[in-house]
């Protein structure tokens, strides 16, 4: 178990470095306009959460699930995210990859001229026009709003049930009960007056 804990968290540590430069080919298709730099970048993104769900799995399948509440925890953690990555890679591979290439193939075929670097991130600190037409962004709606509506909040509340499973492991504290975890108080600490009369009834 230990093994396979040490390089799930290696694998995922490769997973931040990939989405590292994802987000690096992002800018640089913000910048160019050039719609590739964002199919390189959901690709990346891509690969990295099916590297996750691979993780994800494997480690559901092997974590150590005994009585203890936070471990129990921990595997209805795992097997809550398991859907919610398979959702994004399903929206990731069957509506934004095939949307940025359908738009740079567009570009392509009406010859458009991408900035360079410099010329982009000059035309991004300016507003030559303003686009009030919902054609222009209708396509990127969908991603829009799973990214900066449900998005933030499923991330703060999985962050917050980890942290919360991780203390309860460590320190006995309840878990959430988001999941259906069930409550476990910790043990309470004896009070001064109550250790003297335990160790007056132990010498007598």
């Amino acid at each position: 178990e230990l093994h396979a804990r040490t390089s799930a968290a290696r694998l995922a540590r490769a997973c931040f470095y990939l989405v590292g430069v994802a987000q690096v080919a992002c800018w640089l298709g913000v910048v160019t306009d050039n719609k590739l730099y964002h199919v390189y970048e959901e690709g990346l993104w891509g690969i990295a959460f099916t590297v996750l769900l691979g993780i994800t799995v494997h480690t559901r399948r092997v974590i150590a699930v005994r009585d203890h509440p936070g471990e129990i925890g921990q595997a209805r953690l795992l097997t809550a995210i398991c859907p919610l990555i398979s959702l994004y890679l399903a929206f990731l591979f069957t509506h934004d990859i095939p949307m940025y290439l359908r738009q740079w193939a567009a570009d392509q075929a009406a010859g458009t001229k991408y900035n360079d670097l410099q010329s982009g991130m000059q035309a991004l600190l300016q507003c030559d026009a303003v686009e009030r037409s919902f054609a222009m962004w209708q396509e990127g709606l969908p991603w829009m709003t799973a990214t900066f509506v449900p998005g933030p909040y499923i991330a703060i509340l999985l962050l917050e049930a980890s942290v919360r499973s991780e203390v309860a492991i460590h320190h006995g504290a309840s878990p959430w009960p988001l999941l259906g975890w069930r409550a476990a108080r910790p043990a309470r600490r004896p009070s001064a007056e109550e250790d003297v009369v335990a160790a007056a009834s132990s010498a007598s």
